[in-house]
């Protein structure tokens, strides 16, 4: 069968398509940008993940949205974003999971978690267990007693 086809009588003519997919002139076409779900160019009988039927088109949820019901209802968020009634506000600085405006429930890299909130590792950790302990040091630093100590090119420079 040619692509998109779920069946098909000869090796040009689609009888039913693959989700994703209608059939126009004998082959199957690709529905619109966000459907999952067609019966034509113009018509989505379903959406994909992100996305929110009106009338016959399926339309992208707000920003930090996962799914949504409508423009204005979040139903689920995206990583880094909370619920909060029907819409969805992005984490604190630094979390890269959070439960609200003031709890972090996971820190981003370069950052350690004190209590509800996520915290900066010193200067040139890249990685910290806390203000002072780093476990991981950025490009051009090394640990040496638990902190990241820039490493120091010795020049000379002969003025003969």
């Amino acid at each position: 069968c040619p692509p998109g086809c779920s069946a098909c009588s000869s090796a040009k003519v689609c009888t039913g398509c693959k989700d994703g997919f209608y059939i126009k002139d004998k082959t199957c076409t690709g529905c619109p940008p966000g459907c999952s779900a067609c019966s034509s160019a113009k018509v989505c009988t379903g959406c994909k993940d992100g996305f929110y039927k009106t009338d016959t088109t399926c339309t992208g949820c707000p920003p930090g949205c996962s799914a949504c019901s409508s423009a204005k209802v979040c139903t689920g968020c995206k990583d880094g974003f909370y619920k909060t009634d029907t819409t969805c506000t992005g984490c604190p600085p630094g979390c890269s999971a959070c439960s609200s405006a003031k709890v972090c429930t996971g820190c981003k890299d370069g950052f350690y978690k004190t209590d509800t909130t996520c915290t900066g590792c010193p200067p040139g950790c890249s990685a910290c267990s806390s203000a002072k302990v780093c476990t991981g040091c950025k490009d051009g630093f090394y640990i040496k007693d638990k902190t990241c100590t820039g490493k120091w090119l010795y020049v000379s420079y002969c003025l003969c």
